[in-house]
């Protein structure tokens, strides 16, 4: 973040390994402290939270590629792309499973973030099959 300039690139290019090594470390330790059978307990909570923060993700990537100048399709997209994003209720469950006991809030987030990042992908697949679609619809129109 401190660092402007020509150097960006070389910073980045250096930390971006460790990066996303402490990353996968994060993750790895996290499962490991997350017990799958109380998965199914949260798991109506996690849809529930899941739909709602997808609504509003969806929501907030039209609106601010909108205020972009972004096109209608592109709208469609940002909002999808933004769906599986969740790591951080990952970390604010293990900081919250650490300070009480927090076993089903780990659950839950473990559940969330699975959710979300298999929602996210099938989302914005389906909507570049649709949008796929109607070019070619308005392709064979505007021959026809």
């Amino acid at each position: 973040i401190s660092v402007a300039g020509p150097a960006v690139e070389r910073v980045q290019s250096l930390l971006s390994p460790l990066r996303d090594l402490f990353a996968a470390v994060f993750f790895v330790f996290f499962g490991l402290q997350t017990d799958p059978r109380q998965i199914p307990a949260v798991l109506l909570v996690a849809v529930a939270l899941g739909l709602v923060t997808a609504a509003t993700k969806v929501f907030v990537g039209r609106w601010a590629s909108q205020r972009s100048g972004v096109g209608p399709r592109g709208q469609s997209r940002a909002g999808a792309v933004l769906m599986a994003r969740g790591e951080f209720s990952i970390i604010i469950a293990g900081l919250g499973a650490g300070l009480a006991t927090g076993a089903d809030l780990a659950a839950l987030a473990a559940a969330y973030v699975l959710l979300m990042a298999i929602a996210g992908p099938v989302a914005v697949r389906v909507l570049q099959t649709r949008q796929e679609r109607a070019r070619a619809a308005e392709a064979a129109a505007a021959q026809g």
